[in-house]
C-alpha cells in the first residue's frame, strides 16, 4: 500500500509532526500580526453602545442613536448596536455588569462609574473645540477688590443654582479659598436667569459680583460698548473637563483603539454631528481622548458638595427594552 495514498490507511492515522503543529503555529501569529489580521477577529464582535436621553426627546434619541452605530459600524468595521436608557445611573450599571461597552455620562456619574465599578473614561465631548470649560468671577472696576477675601459680605449674582460653569464652580472656588459656603460668605445670592443679566448687574451695580462663563461679557457689548472697562475680571475658577465617554473594564485594548479612533473619526463629521446633537447640543464640535485624572477636580467637587449618584426610578419605561 502506497502510504502517501490519499485514501490510504497510513495518511487516515498519521499523527501531525511536532514540526507541522510549530509551522501551523507560527503562520497563526503570523497572519494575527499582520495589518487587518486583529480588524478581522474584532469585526466579528457586537459592540454595544447607549446613549442616556440627557433630556433628549425620546422619539428623536432613539434615531441618533441607530444613525450614530451606522456610522461607527460602517467606519471601524464592528457590528455596532446602540441604544438610548433613560436613566444615568443605569448607564452606569449597565457599563459595570458588561451589558454595555461605551457610552457618553455626565461627570458626577463617572467618576461614581470608575470608583466603584472600575469603568474607564477614554474620550471627551470638545465643545467650540475645547475639552473643557471654566469661569470667571466678574467686579465693578471701580470697587477696588484685589482678591476673593475683598468680596466677603457683599452681593454675588449667578444664572442659576444648577450651573456648573456660574454656580458649582464658584462655590467650590468659594468654599476651598475660604473654608465657606457662598450664602455663608456673601451677603446675598441673587439668581439672574441668564449669564448675560448678571453681566448687566454687576454693570448697573444691583450685584457687587457675579460668576459666568467666560467671557460672558461678550455677550453685552452691542449694549455697552463699555462694557470691558467697567466690568473686569477678578479671578478664574478651575477648569471643569466636558461629559466624557467610558467604556467598561475588560475589554481586548485593540478593540478599545479601533472604537476610540472610530467615535473621534465619526464626530468630525457633518452626519456623526448630526446623530450626536439631540443628546449634546449644537455647540459639539467633535471628541477627543481624555484619561480618568482629567475627572479629579470633579472628585473634589463631589466631596465638598457630598455629591451622590442619582438612582433609577423603581417603576420606569425604558426607551428600547
Amino acid at each position: 500500500m502506497n502510504p502517501r495514498h490519499p485514501h490510504s490507511h497510513a495518511a487516515r492515522t498519521a499523527q501531525p509532526s511536532p514540526r507541522w503543529l510549530l509551522s501551523r503555529v507560527l503562520l497563526a501569529l503570523t497572519l494575527v500580526a499582520l495589518p487587518g489580521g486583529p480588524a478581522t477577529s474584532l469585526a466579528r464582535q457586537t459592540i454595544r453602545v447607549q446613549f442616556p436621553l440627557f433630556g433628549a426627546d425620546p422619539t428623536e434619541a432613539a434615531a441618533a442613536a441607530d444613525q450614530f452605530a451606522l456610522l461607527l459600524s460602517q467606519e471601524t468595521g464592528l457590528d455596532v448596536r446602540a441604544s438610548v436608557f433613560p436613566c444615568l445611573q443605569g448607564v452606569v450599571e449597565h457599563l459595570a455588569t458588561g451589558r454595555t461597552d461605551l457610552a457618553p455620562l455626565t461627570q458626577f456619574e463617572y467618576i461614581f462609574g470608575h470608583d466603584t465599578y472600575g469603568i474607564e473614561a477614554l474620550l471627551v465631548n470638545l465643545q467650540y473645540d475645547a475639552p473643557d470649560y471654566r469661569s470667571q468671577i466678574n467686579v465693578s472696576a471701580g470697587r477696588g477688590y484685589a482678591d476673593i477675601w475683598d468680596l466677603q459680605g457683599t452681593r454675588f449674582a449667578s444664572p442659576d443654582p444648577a450651573s456648573t460653569s456660574s454656580y458649582l464652580l464658584p462655590y467650590l472656588l468659594i468654599l476651598e479659598t475660604t473654608g465657606m459656603t457662598l450664602t455663608e460668605f456673601f451677603s446675598e445670592v441673587l439668581f439672574t436667569g441668564s449669564h448675560k443679566q448678571v453681566i448687566r448687574d454687576v454693570y448697573a451695580g444691583t450685584a457687587d459680583c457675579g460668576a459666568t462663563w467666560e467671557d460672558a461679557r461678550s455677550a453685552v457689548v452691542d449694549d455697552h460698548p463699555d462694557v470691558y472697562d467697567v466690568v473686569t475680571v477678578l479671578t478664574y475658577t478651575d477648569f471643569m473637563p466636558n461629559h466624557p465617554w467610558a467604556i467598561r473594564s475588560g475589554l481586548n485594548q485593540s478593540l478599545v483603539q479601533t472604537l476610540s479612533d472610530g467615535v473621534i473619526s465619526v464626530a468630525r463629521t457633518a452626519a456623526g454631528q448630526s446623530a450626536l446633537e439631540p443628546f449634546f447640543g449644537p455647540y459639539l464640535t467633535g471628541i477627543a481622548t481624555t484619561t480618568d485624572d482629567t475627572y479629579d477636580v470633579v472628585r473634589r467637587f463631589a466631596d465638598a458638595l457630598d455629591e451622590q449618584p442619582q438612582p433609577c426610578p423603581r417603576i420606569y419605561l425604558p426607551v428600547v427594552l
